[in-house]
């Protein structure tokens, strides 16, 4: 059963419906669902597990929760969104950013159902439809900096998608290995224009997602909400703010990690292969360590940005319930100032 609720108009929400859920085959009844009848908790119960394999303590609380078929089912999935979901909820925001209590935070509901219908596993299932794509001519143009654009109109869903891909080729970073792993860790955190807190506020308000790289950018989200999109991106890729206290706590979680891979065989086989196969001084050879890490300052991290993070070997692909001529416009009048590169694209 789909419940759409809000401001909504019947008939536009008939397509959006059908446009998401259509194509999903109809496979028959629905199995009988068992009830199970679970031993009440009465105490609470403490487990605690030491091993010198692992370097980062981790904590889990887990509290028995209704069935999927439960309205308070989907309550909780609703609290696990405000508390976790996204850079600016509640408990990333004072435990990894504020009180830097945690690396990493997550709350989830995993409600589950019970059937009584086998799954006979020696049987192949049946191949289904294959669904038919259709790619539409996408339209290209380029912009004075050397920005090459790339767009594909798709009006099925009102959403819209963007992806920013730059061909750097493969550089050395030498005793500062660890550089573009930071650089990218701090890029796309707000601006010098907006902060990290209402950036990210925002970002979740519109119901879009904008994640940045030293070599990539990626935005998706409501394609009336596109305008603002492209806006808070292009601020964050052309207005980088760059603070020694992002740098540090980047730091932290970076040689946390590395850490946590001392006693890991494949992290360990997979640093002797690069050596071997290509020497430490290729860029596929390096490996990170504390040191080089500890090594990276502020003015690399810009640098590195400077150098990296040009126009004139990048691509921008948009696609989705999008015109080309409004795109035109957008891309022109949020990416103009995007200064290219002297140096010679390889």
């Amino acid at each position: 059963v789909l419940v759409v609720a809000g401001d909504i108009e019947i008939e536009k929400t008939k397509k959006l419906v059908e446009g998401y859920f259509g194509d999903i085959p109809n496979n028959g009844p629905v199995p009988v669902r068992e009830t199970i009848v679970e031993d009440p908790i009465t105490e609470t119960i403490k487990i605690t597990e030491y091993d010198s394999n692992i370097q980062i303590p981790a904590k889990a609380f887990l509290y028995r929760t209704p069935s999927m078929k439960s309205r308070d089912s989907y309550v909780l999935q609703y609290i696990s969104a405000v508390l976790t979901g996204g850079k600016s909820s509640r408990m990333v925001k004072r435990m990894v950013d504020d009180e830097k209590l945690a690396l990493q935070v997550i709350a989830f509901n995993q409600a589950q159902e019970d059937y009584v219908k086998p799954i006979d596993r020696s049987i192949q299932p049946k191949q289904g439809k294959t669904p038919t794509i259709d790619l539409k001519k996408p339209t290209i143009f380029t912009l004075k900096n050397g920005l090459t654009v790339i767009v594909v109109e798709n009006k099925k869903l009102p959403t819209f998608s963007l992806r920013l891909s730059i061909d750097n080729p493969p550089s050395s970073e030498g005793n500062k290995a660890g550089l573009s792993q930071l650089s990218s860790a701090l890029f796309g955190e707000g601006s010098k224009n907006i902060s990290k807190e209402v950036f990210n506020e925002e970002v979740d308000y519109l119901g879009a997602s904008i994640s940045m790289g030293m070599g990539f950018a990626y935005a998706n989200g409501l394609s009336k909400h596109k305008e603002r999109i492209f806006e808070l991106l292009s601020d964050a890729a052309l207005n980088p703010n760059f603070t020694q206290e992002e740098l540090d706590k980047e730091k932290d979680k970076l040689i946390t990690g590395l850490k946590s891979e001392e006693n890991s065989p494949a992290a360990i086989a997979q640093r002797v292969t690069g050596i071997l196969a290509y020497s430490t001084d290729h860029p596929y050879g390096e490996y990170i360590s504390e040191e080089s890490v500890n090594n990276v300052s502020i003015k690399d991290i810009e640098n590195n940005y400077n150098e990296m993070f040009n126009p004139n070997n990048a691509y921008m692909v948009v696609s989705g319930d999008v015109n080309v001529d409004e795109i035109k416009d957008l891309v022109t009048n949020y990416f103009k100032k995007w200064k290219s590169s002297k140096k010679e694209v390889i």
